[in-house]
């Protein structure tokens, strides 16, 4: 569908924007621009003046060091965990009772698929009152393609279960059908491919609103306000700095 200007989305994307200055702004009224030349002068004064050597390597050092050993230690639990899983999966696998089996089936026709989904046990024989759950493989929601329940289907006694859908689309869609004997054990699944060729939209036309017509212009406006506080605060920044180094320049000339 289309997205509409309204003054609620306006104002806090101008409210947002004015905010992100003013904080700015009020962080540089308590920490000082200082570059990091400026800092090491700073900090090499310091020692001249109180004239002890800073042990700070000596404790990074030591820190560095206990992190490396944590880290290490970490990583060797990790490594016998992983090994630890590798040697049960087998044992899981060779004990694991064997699932049952799903085919889809589609057929097309009157502007709706029909989805037959046949349902047989581990023994091959059909399984009846199963609650089969059908879905569509869409990527109108963003990649990669997710899947949308169209709806379940009850198995009959020859273990069919089906479900007609109209498509909103026209062109390949892909639906899955998907069957789990109990919440915690893993699904067993089946699809198949349909180009659809007859389809119905689902989207209206949506009634006129009163801003539809001045979004681009309220788009170009927001984007020039948004770069003219970001140059003014920039063009203050450089401002502070040369007024910032000009002044001991200017102190040490007069001495």
């Amino acid at each position: 569908g289309r997205y509409n200007f309204t003054w609620v989305p306006v104002a806090i994307t101008l409210a947002a924007t004015a905010a992100i200055p003013l904080l700015l702004m009020l962080l540089f009224r308590v920490v000082p621009l200082l570059s990091i030349d400026e800092i090491e002068e700073i900090e090499q004064m310091e020692k001249t003046v109180t004239g002890r050597p800073s042990t700070e390597p000596s404790e990074a050092a030591g820190h560095d060091g206990a992190l490396a050993g944590a880290t290490g230690v970490l990583l060797l639990v990790a490594l016998l965990g992983i090994l630890g899983v590798g040697g049960a999966d087998p044992a899981s696998a060779a004990t694991a009772p064997s699932a049952p089996t799903i085919t889809l089936k589609s057929a097309q026709g009157g502007g709706s698929v029909e989805l037959t989904a046949i349902l047989t046990g581990p023994d091959g024989h059909p399984l009846a009152n199963a609650d089969v759950t059908l879905l569509l493989s869409t990527t109108e929601f963003g990649t990669p393609a997710r899947l949308v329940p169209l709806g379940s289907a009850t198995t009959d006694t020859t273990g069919i279960a089906r479900l007609i859908y109209k498509p909103k689309v026209i062109g390949p869609q892909k639906f899955v059908a998907s069957y789990a004997p109990t919440a915690e054990a893993k699904p067993v699944t089946a699809s198949t491919t349909v180009t659809v060729t007859v389809a119905q939209s689902a989207y209206h036309p949506a009634p006129p609103k009163p801003l539809a017509g001045v979004g681009n212009v309220l788009v170009v406006v927001l984007f020039a306000i948004v770069a003219a506080i970001w140059l003014t605060l920039i063009a203050q920044i450089v401002r502070v700095r040369r007024v910032c180094r000009g002044a001991p320049e200017a102190t040490t000339s007069s001495v």
